[in-house]
């Protein structure tokens, strides 16, 4: 059997709780199986993943198009679609095939502390002064500066993805009145994400100068809604011009959030948790809490001095008399009886022969 454009269509359709990025990462996944000239046999997992192997690729995109076709051979098999397909044996080969050859563990990069200082950019920019003669440029212009502003404070302040922000609509957010807003978060989850009285004021002045109807809540200087790849080279560019990291990205502010949270705000690891929206737990430890032998110092510092008090001072040992006018070498050969029974036999002679 073949992979067809129509199956890929078909099969991507029915990810309803994946996000856009895994949908775009599977189809282009799956349309590499079909240029590789590949049939869905048992055998197709294995042979895909020798064919990527050879392919300029990075590791974890040869991970993600290997698992865009095991999904699709899973869909398949779910739905009888795919007669004579040995699931279990095809998952067994492609382990055989890859031997010891393991993903990298997962390495959360340290979150960088000067995040803040991007939101503080934009804050600071010049906002070209609102008149009735402005040029179609100037209030583009304005309206840029604004966006931005209203955007990274709602990064910082919702410490949400890059997909969940730009999914907002004015609607949601009643152009900043919400404080609060329920949106579909990574899976399809349902969460609630929360916006700071900045981030409400910088919304609703954003709001304020627009005059077009598109729903989205942020839009490019187009008027349609704002793309992932636009709001990526907003933030580089602002932390570019600040002398950041190469590597700054609409994510930081989430890894930011969670890790001061966690270290700066004495928030639990679980309120981190439901406020970042992950599903499984082990993502926050990993992600925003790693243990280091600093922080387990610590803890078992505080941890002693709670429950475990120091112990008393034993009382120091007596200090035995000692004859002053005795010379050092007999008294260092006598203990304290013997020394006083010999100084009163001393005294006793001198008082006879007087």
């Amino acid at each position: 059997m073949k992979i067809t454009p129509a199956l890929i269509i078909e099969f991507v359709g029915s990810l309803t709780g994946a996000s856009q990025h895994t949908r775009d990462s599977y189809t282009c996944g799956l349309n590499s199986f079909t240029q590789s000239g590949l049939d869905l046999d048992t055998g197709c997992l294995a042979a895909f993943d020798v064919c990527l192997s050879r392919r300029p690729l990075a590791k974890m995109t040869r991970l993600m198009y290997v698992q865009a076709v095991k999904r699709l051979v899973q869909w398949l098999d779910a739905y009888d679609r795919l007669p004579g397909f040995n699931l279990t044996k095809a998952q067994l080969q492609l382990r055989m095939n890859r031997g010891q050859d393991r993903s990298p563990a997962y390495t959360p990069r340290d979150p960088d502390p000067d995040m803040p200082l991007v939101v503080r950019y934009f804050d600071d920019m010049p906002l070209p002064p609102w008149s009735g003669g402005m040029t179609p440029l100037q209030t583009l212009r304005r309206l840029e500066v604004l966006r931005n502003r209203a955007l990274m404070r709602t990064f910082i302040s919702t410490a949400a993805r890059l997909s969940e922000v730009l999914s907002l609509t004015r609607v949601q957010v009643q152009d900043g009145r919400h404080s609060e807003v329920r949106i579909n978060g990574k899976g399809n989850a349902r969460r609630t994400i929360f916006f700071s009285p900045a981030a409400q004021a910088a919304i609703a002045a954003y709001c304020a100068e627009r005059a077009d109807d598109c729903p989205a809540l942020f839009v490019s200087n187009r008027r349609k809604a704002l793309n992932e790849d636009s709001v990526r080279a907003v933030v580089k560019n602002a932390a570019r011009a600040l002398g950041m990291s190469p590597k700054t990205s609409p994510h930081g502010f989430r890894h930011y959030v969670g890790w001061d949270m966690l270290n700066n705000q004495d928030v639990s690891l679980e309120k981190v948790q439901a406020f970042l929206g992950h599903k499984n737990i082990a993502t926050t430890r990993k992600v925003y809490a790693p243990t280091d032998l600093a922080r387990l110092r610590q803890m078992a510092t505080r941890y002693f001095a709670a429950v475990d008090p120091p112990a008393p001072t034993p009382p120091a040992a007596p200090i035995s008399p000692r004859a002053p006018d005795l010379p050092p070498d007999v008294a260092g050969g006598l203990d304290a009886a013997s020394i006083l029974a010999e100084a009163e036999a001393i005294l006793r002679d001198a008082a006879r022969h007087d």
